[in-house]
C-alpha cells in the first residue's frame, strides 16, 4: 500500500506550525508573567527576618511587586566598595 505524501507532509506542518505556537505562547507568558531569579532572591533576602511561614510569603508578595527596584537609593547611602566610610549626602 502506498500512501500519498500530500496528507501527512500537511499533517507534517499542520503539527509543527501548532507546537511552535504553543511553545510560542508558553515562553511569552513566562516573559510577561514570570519573575527573574534576582528579583526572587532579592525579596528572599528582604523577608528572611520573619518568624512565620505566611508572613513570609506575604512579605515576599509585597517585595516581588515593589521590591528594591523600586526604591531608589542614593549614590551616597551605600558604602563604598573599599571599606571607607560613607560620604556625607
Amino acid at each position: 500500500m502506498v500512501r500519498s505524501v500530500a496528507p501527512r507532509l500537511a499533517a507534517g506542518l499542520v503539527a509543527a506550525v501548532i507546537s511552535i505556537g504553543l511553545l510560542g505562547s508558553v515562553a511569552w507568558l513566562f516573559r510577561r508573567d514570570g519573575a527573574p531569579l534576582q528579583q526572587v532572591a532579592a525579596a528572599e533576602r528582604a523577608c528572611a527576618d520573619r518568624a512565620y511561614v505566611s508572613e513570609r510569603d506575604a512579605c515576599m508578595r509585597l517585595e516581588s511587586r515593589h521590591g528594591a527596584w523600586a526604591r531608589a537609593v542614593p549614590a551616597c547611602a551605600a558604602a563604598p566598595p573599599d571599606g571607607s566610610p560613607r560620604m556625607e549626602c
